[in-house]
């Protein structure tokens, strides 16, 4: 034990020159860093398609469908693990109700052979403006069929779980009550 620092040090030391001719000449790293960055550099904006279903309250079960704007590197191919951060706007047609809602996420996911779609959505996140349309605003206990707030989601391996927090867009007097709103699904 009381020889283990020593040692440590001691290999660290003789193999610094080893590891300093293994990566080349300065020159070389340069070049290779000169074109990483340019390869960095050379981005494009990308529009990807997003699909999930959800069960919601109030507006019930459902199938959305939605696209996030990306700006990623040229060379980038998503048929694996890519970042996706950027704008998404979604619509979410329900059983009860409609919703449409317009932000911001970042995700972690890849395509899987489809050139427009992100098929898997491994980790990530959103938040966003929403409206919320109802059929029957009374019998989910709201005094308007609209309601507007925001609402933020989370996805783990596909399993998507939203929350948020909406009013009516026109109160009755007095009402100024806000209403958590909450889901769970497949995907982003």
């Amino acid at each position: 034990m009381r020889f283990a620092l020593p040692i440590s040090l001691a290999l660290f030391m003789a193999a610094g020159p080893v590891a300093a001719q293994a990566t080349g000449s300065p020159d070389r790293d340069t070049e290779m860093i000169e074109l990483i960055q340019e390869m960095d550099s050379d981005v494009e904006t990308r529009v990807f398609g997003l699909v999930r279903a959800q069960a919601t309250w109030p507006a019930g079960v459902g199938a959305g469908f939605g696209a996030i704007r990306v700006r990623q590197p040229r060379h980038y191919d998503c048929r694996t693990l890519c970042d996706f951060s950027g704008f998404t706007v979604h619509l979410q047609p329900a059983t009860t109700g409609i919703q449409f809602g317009i932000g911001y996420s970042s995700f972690v996911g890849e395509q899987r052979g489809s050139r427009r779609f992100v098929r898997h959505v491994y980790s990530g996140y959103g938040v966003k403006g929403v409206v919320m349309r109802l059929r029957d605003a009374d019998s989910s206990g709201f005094s308007h069929p609209t309601l507007w707030g925001v609402e933020g989601n989370f996805t783990i391996a596909q399993v998507s779980v939203s929350l948020g927090v909406l009013r009516p867009v026109q109160r009755e007097a007095g009402d100024s009550r806000w209403q958590i709103t909450g889901g769970i699904g497949w995907g982003f």
